[in-house]
């Protein structure tokens, strides 16, 4: 795995592969970045998956709504909702400050691979009470707001947000 990066982006690229009777292969590519204007923080994802005879549980996972994920975010989608051998990814999410760390977000992302085409959607608003970030938002898979995901989470920071 080789690992690139600075305070506005990241560059992952990483190979695996087995031999024994089962070859399989799989290489990845994620990129990430992101820049702050005033209020409003606008980042963006990208992973291209490339893998060889890849099996169920060889095969790259990928979705679910918690930026966390970085470029593997799938919004609207369950968490490794998707194993896929060649794919394309791409995620986007667009925050607004709204008064003090509050901010509300807005998040898309699109999937392409062997034979689907699948996009989501994700409302989020979060927020920095004592170095402990909050969250929640509201996601759906494009074109099923009838089946909506909710998301919530709460983690430490370790760095003062700007």
């Amino acid at each position: 795995m080789v690992v690139c990066g600075s305070h506005r982006g990241r560059v992952i690229a990483r190979a695996q592969g087995y031999a024994g009777e089962e070859t399989w292969g799989i290489a990845t590519l994620a990129v990430t970045t992101g820049h702050r204007v005033g209020r409003v923080h606008w980042r963006t994802g990208t992973t291209l998956v490339q893998g060889s005879n890849l099996n169920t549980v060889s095969a790259f996972l990928t979705s679910g709504s918690w930026d966390a994920t970085g470029a593997g975010a799938m919004y609207g989608h369950a968490q490794a909702e998707f194993r896929v051998e060649r794919a394309a990814l791409v995620n986007t999410g667009l925050d607004v400050r709204v008064r003090g760390p509050l901010e509300v977000g807005l998040r898309a992302a699109w999937l392409r691979n062997e034979d689907q085409w699948r996009s989501g959607t994700m409302l989020q608003v979060s927020s920095v009470v004592r170095g402990v970030v909050v969250q929640g938002g509201v996601a759906a898979p494009s074109g099923a707001l009838d089946r909506p995901v909710v998301t919530a989470g709460v983690s430490w920071m370790s760095v003062k947000p700007r």
